[in-house]
């Protein structure tokens, strides 16, 4: 495997660059250390909020402008990022091991990047100012990566585990998140919103995480291929896993002895 690292011009994000200071987003390999770490926090993660902290904390955050990374542009770095630490060149494919949905077994399936599908970042998105919950209008930004830990950090004893995530990508979103003397009431507003404001949070929602809308694989157990669509990033995650799948020995690595 070549150490090629990837400068990954900001504009090529599905946020089309949209607020970035830098240009280039350096896309650098995971060594073994890497993602033995990785790994082990992986394993102690409990809930899918914890495992998506784990994603940024151990995926984007050791990239130089990693903090900077809007939190839109997330999943696509992660799949980027853990692509090229599994495979020898984007343009390859990588295996996965994965239940196929069309023959429900544990299979190996290929996946290519240019197979994974992310949306372009919605121009009425990137327009909001602030958005009204119940008599109060809350001033929005464009949370980056760095805010959305801040918000985790600040929440993750006050939101329910089992809907951690939504929330955390909501509250990151309000300004007053960020704000002490605001911040138990933006959390109210969101937990106590009704009707029409339910609809506007689930709206919000839907633009913060309309990056990735999942990725085709082909599977070739049987007579004929066939391409499957995974809605979760899941099974890229598996870094190692995905390694062993993608990546042919070579013997010529080991220098034997002539004698046993």
């Amino acid at each position: 495997m070549s150490n090629s690292n990837i400068n990954l011009p900001v504009e090529t994000l599905p946020s089309k660059g949209y607020s970035y200071k830098f240009k280039f987003l350096n896309i650098t390999r995971m060594t073994f250390s890497d993602i033995l770490s990785y790994q082990t926090d992986m394993e102690a993660s409990m809930n899918e909020a914890a495992e998506f902290i784990t994603l940024i904390k151990d995926i984007i955050l050791p990239l130089q402008h990693g903090s900077e990374v809007l939190l839109y542009d997330a999943i696509p770095v992660i799949a980027v990022r853990i692509y090229n630490s599994t495979s020898e060149s984007l343009t390859d494919f990588i295996r996965i091991k994965y239940e196929c949905p069309i023959h429900h077994e544990k299979e190996s399936l290929e996946v290519h990047l240019s197979n994974f599908n992310f949306e372009d970042m919605n121009k009425t998105f990137r327009r909001i100012k602030s958005v009204r919950l119940g008599q109060k209008d809350f001033d929005i930004i464009m949370p980056t990566v760095k805010d959305f830990l801040d918000v985790t950090d600040s929440f993750r004893l006050r939101v329910p585990v089992e809907n951690a995530l939504k929330y955390f990508y909501l509250l990151s979103l309000f300004k007053a998140s960020y704000e002490d003397k605001n911040k138990l009431e933006i959390l109210n507003a969101i937990k106590n919103a009704t009707s029409k404001d339910i609809k506007t949070l689930n709206m919000l929602y839907e633009m913060i995480t309309g990056a990735f809308t999942g990725f085709n694989a082909k599977c070739i157990h049987g007579k004929e291929p066939v391409t499957v669509r995974l809605s979760t990033i899941k099974p890229v995650t598996d870094i190692f896993q995905n390694i062993l799948e993608s990546e042919e020995f070579d013997e010529a690595t080991f220098d034997l002895r002539k004698d046993d």
